[in-house]
């Protein structure tokens, strides 16, 4: 079974980190697209949480997208423009498709 290409709606890109080091030597961390793929948004979930410095929103995204070989935890998806970190990456169907539980990296 494939994923019905009518239900790739969105847009992504997958990023993967560099880390280099200025000309005061400190590590920066940079990243840049591996790949972009056309996903499925499976499930969208914003949480309000009560902290001491005050209210806090944590977005969770499941995103399905074609099978991708190289994919890491360490990697990010760009969504809307937006960052998420990589939770947990599932295979449903091997090597055919992949779903990423993603979470907002808050500025």
């Amino acid at each position: 079974m494939t994923i019905r290409a009518g239900l790739l709606a969105h847009t992504i890109a997958i990023e993967r980190s560099a880390v280099t080091v200025d000309d005061a030597g400190r590590p920066v961390t940079t990243w840049s697209a591996i790949a972009t793929r056309r996903a499925e948004l499976v499930e969208r979930t914003i949480a309000e949480m009560q902290h001491d410095s005050g209210t806090l929103s944590e977005s969770t995204l499941i995103l399905r997208v074609r099978w991708l070989a190289d994919l890491r935890r360490e990697d990010q998806v760009v969504f809307a423009g937006e960052p998420y970190r990589v939770i947990k990456i599932s295979e449903p169907e091997r090597c055919v498709e992949l779903e990423l539980e993603c979470r907002r990296i808050e500025p």
